[in-house]
């Protein structure tokens, strides 16, 4: 049951009580000043009465006094007056109609009031009357209260109305407000729990009341946000655990390459460097030149290419061994972009940089860093074959490990973003892994990034892949910072 129908059932049946004790007390009251009332009548009636029998039996003798009082019965039609004879047997005519016993104090010159007879009932009233020397005899006056209950009966039917009337105005307004006061206010705040316990934590529930719901309601928006912000705090954790462990995963298939890449540059040492020994043989003894002097100095060009992808692969299986230093990022920028700023200008790129006015100083090896940023701006030209736009830019912030995910630190950033032909998810993911490439075969080998990546990572830092087909990339490289602030 509602609490508003409960309260207005519970108002009723108080009202009601209430006024059934109090009609009841008065009705009670009102039947017991009717006897007052009849009894006092009754004795005033009775003593006029039986001084005028006392006066006719002196004077006119027995019969005329007892006419007397068949008389004055014939004159008041609601009352029963009679002449009795207190020693007369039961059942005589002229015999009380109440018990014998109980008109003991007639004796004494008293008189006596009695009721009678089931509800309504009848009172009767006894007054002494000393007519005859010998015997007593008495005035009964006897009042059936017909007249009396009729209007008790009324007086509690008018009383009931007025009962039903105000427990009707008083079960409405009840009604009303506890419906707009308690109904509606708690409705408010079961929906309002049914969309929290569904998940809708970002609504707030208003109610203007500052009493025990207005304060429940704001304990709710209270418990809300506090749900919403641990939420969003295990979300935020949970993708930086999930980034952890693809970066642990990403940072293994690294190793295992790198050692691979490590091994198989070392056995192709030795062979490039016989073949390009022969080739210079050949190229020294065919001095006249000829078909042989050619070869041999296609030979030597493809050895020369051969061993610079050896030394990239000597120099991404040697990242774990970062090298220390203090560098001015802006520095690494400048020196970087005005080193590939022809290739730039030959593609038909357009160089937009922001840099901040402080230093922006990170613990890595100057030609590191050049390296790595050049591994990045260089892929990201190649990404824009038709020309396009290439934004750089750096500054510092706080950022949280991805294998943390709980405490921040100052990392310096570096984004490049180009506009180029973009890479779909699966592209994304697979960008920094060694020798994967989306170029044509002889337009890259696929270590460029994997050795920016392994450079960054082993400074403490990390790379992140933002790129949409048609809609260009950013890759943006994290770096702890060496200044706090």
């Amino acid at each position: 049951m509602k609490i508003a129908r409960k309260f207005t059932l519970a108002l009723v049946v108080g009202i009601l009580l209430v006024f059934t004790a109090s009609v009841v007390v008065q009705v009670n009251r009102e039947f017991r000043l009717f006897k007052l009332d009849i009894a006092r009548d009754a004795r005033v009636l009775g003593g006029a009465l039986g001084q005028a029998v006392e006066r006719t039996w002196e004077m006119n003798g027995e019969e005329e006094a007892l006419e007397l009082v068949r008389h004055s019965t014939q004159q008041e039609d609601h009352l029963q007056i009679r002449w009795v004879w207190l020693d007369a047997a039961s059942g005589d005519d002229y015999s009380a109609v109440a018990p014998t016993g109980s008109l003991e104090p007639l004796h004494r010159g008293e008189s006596v009031v009695l009721s009678l007879g089931e509800a309504p009932g009848t009172v009767y009233t006894y007054v002494p009357v000393r007519a005859s020397a010998d015997r007593l005899g008495a005035i009964e006056i006897g009042d059936p209260l017909v007249d009396e209950r009729a209007y008790l009966d009324k007086s509690i039917l008018h009383a009931s109305i007025a009962a039903l009337v105000l427990v009707t105005l008083c079960a409405l307004l009840t009604w009303v407000l506890g419906v707009a006061l308690i109904g509606r206010p708690m409705k408010r705040l079961v929906d309002h729990a049914r969309a929290i316990g569904l998940g809708d934590l970002d609504r707030r529930l208003d109610l203007d009341a500052q009493d025990e719901i207005g304060e429940l309601a704001s304990e709710m928006n209270a418990m809300s946000a506090r749900l919403f912000r641990a939420r969003k705090s295990l979300q935020q954790e949970t993708r930086s655990r999930l980034a952890a462990i693809e970066q642990l995963r990403h940072a293994d298939r690294l190793a295992t390459v790198g050692t691979l890449a490590s091994g198989v540059a070392h056995e192709l040492g030795t062979p490039i460097n016989v073949i390009n020994g022969y080739a210079q043989l050949i190229r020294e003894d065919s001095s006249t030149g000829g078909p042989s002097s050619d070869a041999a100095a296609i030979i030597d060009d493809q050895c020369k290419r051969m061993t610079s992808i050896i030394r990239q692969l000597l120099d991404f299986a040697r990242v774990g061994s970062a090298k220390s230093g203090s560098t001015d990022l802006r520095d690494v920028m400048r020196e970087t972009l005005k080193m590939v700023d022809p290739l730039m200008r030959k593609q038909n790129i357009e160089l937009r940089v922001q840099e901040p006015t402080y230093e922006l100083r990170v613990g890595v090896d100057f030609g590191q860093m050049q390296q790595v940023v050049a591994n990045v701006v260089v892929n990201a030209v190649h990404a824009m074959p038709e020309g396009g736009q290439l934004s750089v830019w750096a500054d510092r912030q706080r950022a949280m490990l991805p294998a943390d995910g709980v405490t921040e630190r100052w990392f310096v950033i570096l984004s490049i973003e180009d506009n180029g032909i973009g890479m779909d998810q699966e592209t994304a993911t697979r960008v920094f892994e060694p020798f994967f490439t989306t170029k044509d075969v002889g337009e890259g080998t696929g270590l460029g990034l994997s050795v920016a990546y392994g450079i960054v990572e082993g400074h403490g830092g990390w790379i992140e892949v933002q790129s949409e087909p048609r809609h260009g990339t950013v890759f943006k490289i994290f770096l702890p910072s060496d200044l706090h602030s």
